[in-house]
């Protein structure tokens, strides 16, 4: 090597105690980070410190949460009746004791509800690659309506967040809930 050229430095995934082999020059590995299918997931459930490989963490909630009254199993290509707490603001769907983690969560704003449904898995090709049809009945009044959100594309998320969504929300105004303490919903989860 001569005195003015600079060697490429050499540098693993961040995931490499998680069992990932790729390594990088320094500065690409970020890249590979966002979609490292060893990323590290975090368990949603309240007060639950797990961290690990989604497969593990699936394993993992199944194991720890599932007879919490925030849990529920769904089957992929049918409707799963999802009642959503009003007060929790939060339900977990699991397909299987090692299956996929899905949380259906709603949001308060000043109109109504927000509510969202994400994966819990790295944004891997390959992993959490769901679509969603969502839908609510009102149970207010003697006529029922009912509205419907559809997404082509299930949003994959590593860490629980309790923020406000910007995007990818279904919203169910006030009148449509009325006095309840819950949501009604029906959702149907596809494999994309």
């Amino acid at each position: 090597m001569d005195g003015g050229e600079v060697e490429a430095v050499i540098v693993p995934c961040p995931y490499v105690n998680f069992g990932c082999t790729e390594k990088f020059t320094y500065g690409e590995e970020l890249v590979h980070e966002r979609k490292c299918r060893f990323a590290v997931c975090r368990c949603p459930a309240p007060y639950c410190r797990y961290s690990g490989v989604y497969k593990d963490l699936y394993s993992h909630f199944s194991a720890n949460h599932n007879d919490e009254d925030y849990y529920a199993k769904f089957v992929c290509g049918s409707f799963t009746g999802a009642r959503l707490s009003i007060n929790e603001k939060i339900l977990f769907l699991q397909e299987s004791a090692d299956g996929p983690l899905v949380a259906v969560q709603c949001f308060a704003v000043e109109e109504g509800f927000y509510v969202t449904v994400n994966c819990i898995a790295p944004s891997s090709p390959g992993v959490g690659e769901f679509s969603y049809h969502l839908s609510y009945t009102t149970p207010v009044g003697g006529r029922k309506r009912t509205m419907t959100f559809k997404q082509s594309e299930m949003n994959r998320i590593q860490r629980f967040s309790s923020e406000t969504p910007e995007k990818d929300f279904m919203f169910v105004p006030y009148d449509f809930v009325g006095d309840t303490d819950s949501m009604k919903m029906e959702i149907c989860i596809n494999r994309r």
